[in-house]
């Protein structure tokens, strides 16, 4: 795997690398038992288990510190870092504040949203939070491709959901968090901000905060934070006893003391100026991806982006984004398809999504991320000569053209030399790093 990756540029925004002291923590030897893994059920001060003090140092000083990153008042914010991901942050979220079969409302999941934001499809509840709670969606407007708030708030008095939900995960845009915040109070509703995706960029103050006007919010650790994979659920302190009641005893035991050392060298490093200058690179070479790809007459998800990801319509070449992501990645560029507003299959969508914090952790900069746009350009390109190609089949081969496996078996007898020069030009921008 690391022969792997350092082979591959890797476009997938919600991946990061963690710096060399978080890794450094995360691979800490604490001894416990044999097996040297400690039991940790409960909170600091109220564990079940003797002989944890420095267990509860370590957790008390993680809560501290990111309080202090988000430039938070500890007398009107709380923060549970147990959750073990972003996902399971949310669904305790939702099962702490509401009660079985509540409403909730959140981006559509081909509208940028996320699939624990209460996900279902043709009737099917497909994620956990669907289950649980009535979940109702709002969407983005077909012209701009942006949030539509006037449409949002009138299907919100009509829902009158419990729980109104600020955050995304393929949304190339800022979130308006007072708007949210006005629309959650018209109706009476709790304003929870998912912030997994961009809060290296809150906590580097390069972009607006939702924690002014949120009554929760709930992040990851690993994307633009560049910490371990870890959650934390941060709440104004009415909610603190519910919260942390819901993660511990109800939904965990011991949570990873492992991931909580890391999260807390990933968040005293998030402080520090170099933080700052590395996501407003971050945010920056999004841009001149976005750029060039629009000058070569790519369209982007509403016309560009305010944040560390872009999504790539594709369907207008003639392809999908599954094949797109295919030929990508056999020329050793990870990338993954992603639904666009109007796509009726998640496994053939119209769009790709592309993250650029890996690779500037890794030092790229403008120059190399306008290389990568060419990359992209000529993997399009291939991808749009072999569907082509599958489309002109005899009628007996054109049952199958649809079909990815017949795709990338077409690519991989049909395209090797082409492929083989994409590798080698991703090789090239690889050299030095």
């Amino acid at each position: 795997e690391r022969s792997r990756d350092k082979s591959f540029i890797n476009l997938i925004c919600s991946e990061n690398y963690p710096s060399a002291a978080v890794r450094e923590a995360l691979g800490a030897h604490i001894p416990g038992n044999l097996n040297h893994l400690k039991g940790t059920e409960g909170y600091p001060g109220g564990r079940f288990y003797g002989g944890r003090q420095h267990i509860d140092d370590i957790e008390r000083l993680c809560c501290k510190r990111a309080l202090q990153t988000f430039d938070l008042d500890p007398k009107e914010w709380g923060v549970n870092v147990q959750p073990l991901s972003g996902a399971l942050a949310n669904l305790y979220t939702y099962t702490a504040l509401m009660k079985p079969g509540d409403k909730i409302m959140g981006l559509d999941l081909s509208h940028g949203g996320h699939i624990s934001h209460g996900f279902q499809t043709g009737g099917k509840k497909v994620s956990e939070v669907a289950v649980r709670f009535e979940s109702t969606p709002y969407y983005l407007n077909p012209i701009t491709e942006l949030i539509d708030y006037e449409e949002l708030e009138r299907s919100a008095i009509r829902a009158k959901p419990k729980i109104l939900i600020a955050g995304a995960s393929t949304y190339n845009r800022l979130i308006d968090y007072p708007r949210m915040r006005a629309i959650s109070n018209k109706i009476g509703a709790l304003l929870h901000s998912d912030i997994a995706h961009i809060c290296g960029m809150i906590a580097a103050g390069e972009i607006p905060s939702p924690f002014p006007v949120s009554h929760v919010v709930t992040t990851t650790s690993l994307k633009t934070l560049r910490g371990p994979r870890a959650a934390m659920i941060f709440y104004r302190q009415e909610f603190r006893s519910d919260i942390d009641q819901t993660v511990f005893p109800r939904f965990q035991s011991g949570p990873d003391h492992r991931n909580t050392l890391a999260l807390a060298v990933a968040l005293r490093q998030a402080q520090g100026n170099h933080f700052k200058a590395y996501q407003r690179r971050v945010m920056e070479n999004t841009k001149v991806v976005a750029t060039a790809l629009q000058q070569r007459g790519y369209s982007i998800l509403s016309g560009g982006s305010d944040i560390h990801l872009l999504v790539l319509k594709v369907r207008d070449r003639g392809i999908d984004g599954a094949q797109l992501d295919k030929v990508l990645e056999a020329a050793n560029v990870s990338s993954n398809r992603n639904a666009i507003p109007g796509d009726t299959s998640g496994f053939k969508p119209g769009g790709l999504r592309i993250g650029s914090a890996p690779m500037t952790t890794k030092g790229f900069g403008t120059a190399h991320f306008k290389r990568v746009a060419d990359i992209i350009h000529q993997a399009v390109q291939l991808s749009a000569e072999i569907s082509r190609r599958k489309k002109s089949s005899t009628k007996d081969e054109a049952k199958d053209s649809k079909s990815l496996s017949s795709f990338l078996k077409d690519m991989r007898t049909s395209e090797v030399k082409v492929l083989e020069e994409l590798k080698q030009n991703v090789s090239d921008l690889l050299k030095g790093l």
